[in-house]
This record gives C-alpha cells, structure tokens and sequence, in this order.
C-alpha cells in the first residue's frame, strides 16, 4: 500500500473517535460474521490461523478463545498490535496468540504456513489486491481454506465517495462480486463461495450514523477531537448512507479453497 494512505489509514482505526463510531469491532457484521467465517474454514484447537489487516485484535483474541487455535495477528500498526497484547494478557490467551507488524502485500511468512487465513474488510483497502491475495494463496497449506469479508460495489462509485475518507472506509476500493472472484481465482484458489450479507453494512451505517448524533455534542478538543483530514474530507455520512440504500454498496463473505495440487 501506499505510504500515504497507509499512514493516514493506520491513524484513523488508532483514533478514540473510530472506537467510538464503530464500535470495539470495525468491520460490518462484527463477530457474528467472524463466527460464520470460522465455521465455514473448520478451525479447531490444531488450526494456525492468521488474521490479515486485525485491527485492535478483536477477531483474533475471539478465534483464539472460541477454538483454542493459534492466532497471528498482522496489522501495519504497532499501537493497534499492543492493545491486542494487552487484551490477550487480560483474558488469559497470550499463549495462544503471536502479532506481526506487515503489510498484506509481503507477508513475512514461509509457504505453507497456515491452516486458515481470515481478512475482514480490508482487502478493498489495498492498492494491489491481487498482490495481496498472491500472498494470501502462498502462506496458506494447501487443501485448506481462506475466509473474507469486505464492501461490494453493485453501482458505479459517485465523484463525492472517491476521496481518502471513503476509502478508509472500505468505499471507494470495494470491488464487484465478479472481481472478488476473479483475484481469488487468479490467485490459485478454487471452491469460491460468495454469500451476499448486505444486512451487515446496513447496520454499520446505521450505527455510525447514531454515534455521530452523539459526537456533535461532545466533540471538540481531547480525544474525540476530529482530525483536519477527516473533517475536511468532504464526504458526509448522509451521501453514504443515500448509496447504501440505493443498493450501490452491499457487503459479502466468502471462503475459498487452496488446491491440494
């Protein structure tokens, strides 16, 4: 990814101000669709999972304490990886969790090296997605599976949703079902299975669209201060929201397989 956008998108999902918009999970569908992805890639007590892009950690330490499994927890922020440490120590599973400071695009792995791989809404965020999910194919054992979920485009982006705030927010890089697909199948990957959950994204734009009530009325100086490129973004929730329900945008989850040959 870009150094920029890496940067300004790293700081962002760091802000007290994201926690309190999305909640302790950034990604449509939170653990109810993490739930649906671990059931679909059989994770168990032997599996080594690795968490693309994992945020605060909060599907890992979930995996980690659900299913007894190995997680590696690789995100580009180090603040970001320290609190999933923390959490990790709080709820007694640091043994079964590692983190990796990366980016997607070079993973600093060995082939072969995982039983399954989860990315939650981040792939639509990388400048290279097909590099990424090159990557993704290599690290993965083969006859096992990788389990996504991200933003689908169904509609032709506006002007005013093409900027870096709708990026950040999984917008302007979401991708048609069709592309999905075709990456994975580029990559190797076969037995694609994509389930549309737009019900997912609905329910995030919605509850931002509450928190930012709240947030005009206490926002200003400290930590729910809102930084010079957010605030002049030019992007409103109103115009996300106006696409959401015009079916522009939709969410996914899908799994696929690595071939055994």
């Amino acid at each position: 990814m870009s150094d920029s956008f890496s940067s300004c998108c790293a700081d962002f999902y760091q802000l007290p101000i994201t926690q309190f918009l999305l909640g302790d999970s950034f990604h449509p569908g939170g653990l109810a669709l993490t739930k649906q992805l671990a059931q679909q890639l059989l994770i168990s007590r032997e599996s080594r999972v690795l968490d693309i892009a994992s945020g605060r950690g909060t599907s890992s330490l979930y995996l980690a304490e659900q299913y007894g499994c190995h997680v590696v927890a690789l995100d580009l922020s180090e603040k970001n990886l320290e609190i999933t440490r923390d959490l990790a120590v709080m709820n007694n599973i640091s043994p079964l969790l590692t983190t990796t400071v990366s980016s997607a695009d070079k993973l600093p792995f060995k082939d072969n090296s995982f039983d399954a791989i989860v990315c939650e809404c981040a792939i639509c965020t990388f400048d290279d997605p097909q590099l990424a999910v090159n990557e993704m194919f290599r690290v993965l054992k083969p006859n096992t599976r990788i389990g996504v979920s991200d933003v689908l485009l169904n509609k032709k982006l506006p002007d005013d949703l093409n900027g870096l705030l709708s990026k950040t927010f999984c917008i302007s890089g979401a991708l048609s079902s069709e592309k999905y697909i075709e990456i994975f199948q580029k990559s190797g990957f076969s037995k694609i299975n994509l389930t549309p959950t737009n019900w997912a994204i609905t329910e995030m734009v919605a509850k931002i669209k509450k928190q930012s009530k709240l947030l005009n009325t206490i926002s200003g100086s400290g930590p729910f201060s809102i930084p010079d490129w957010l605030a002049n973004s030019g992007v409103t929730l109103r115009s996300i929201e106006d696409f959401v329900e015009k079916k522009g945008l939709g969410y996914m989850m899908m799994s696929a397989k690595k071939p055994l040959y």
